[in-house]
């Protein structure tokens, strides 16, 4: 069976902070917002964010995609901006 990543405690908190971590690679921060971006479009329905997300990752989410605007990587700024 397909192992479902989504519906880890902090997965979504752990891939914004690997996102917000500039000393990574940007290969590993691309990846990671791609996940993101997946994770986000799976689970956006309301029904889908109670079983994904709890409040505290919501809140996270909410705050990471108001505040982490400054990104200079195109690739990264695009896929979350999706």
């Amino acid at each position: 069976s397909d192992l479902d990543y989504d519906n880890f405690d902090g997965y979504v908190s752990s891939l914004a902070q690997i996102i917000q971590t500039l000393d990574l690679f940007s290969d590993v921060r691309l990846l990671a917002a791609i996940c993101l971006k997946n994770s986000v479009n799976k689970c956006w329905t309301a029904r889908g964010w109670a079983r994904c997300l709890n409040i505290t990752e919501k809140l996270m989410l909410r705050q990471f995609t108001t505040q982490f605007t400054n990104e200079t990587d195109d690739r990264i700024a695009i896929q979350i901006q999706r």
